[in-house]
């Protein structure tokens, strides 16, 4: 793995642990880590069919502004990919989101230290 690539985990599993131990304590508001932890899991299940914009919102729970802000954050960092699919019925072109191996490492990284401490 390269070092840069580690050091970004580390900071990332670092982060997450506190957050998540900070959650245990006090009801605030979804952090950013958390958001991108629900957002994975829910592409993640979706599995190799991919999942549309509109569902990835509703499942995680987002609205439209954090969704359009979250998602070009995942695919510049590479946790997911985009491809465009043509409609039959309209003609139209939309996009269905999957996940990348990258994101499916930082995903289980998030579930161990969930695991960890206990949250959920």
């Amino acid at each position: 793995m390269h070092r840069n690539l580690r050091v970004l985990l580390n900071c990332i599993i670092i982060y997450l642990a506190l957050f998540l131990l900070k959650r245990m304590t006090t009801k605030e508001y979804r952090g950013r880590y958390a958001i991108i932890a629900r957002m994975l899991g829910t592409i993640n299940e979706s599995g190799i069919e991919g999942i549309s914009k509109t569902s990835i919102m509703y499942k995680s729970f987002l609205s439209y502004a954090q969704l359009k802000e979250y998602l070009s954050f995942l695919l510049e960092k590479g946790l997911i990919d985009k491809f465009p699919q043509q409609t039959e019925a309209s003609g139209n072109e939309k996009s269905l989101y999957k996940i990348t191996e990258k994101g499916l490492r930082l995903l289980q990284i998030s579930l161990e230290i969930e695991g960890l401490i206990g949250a959920g």
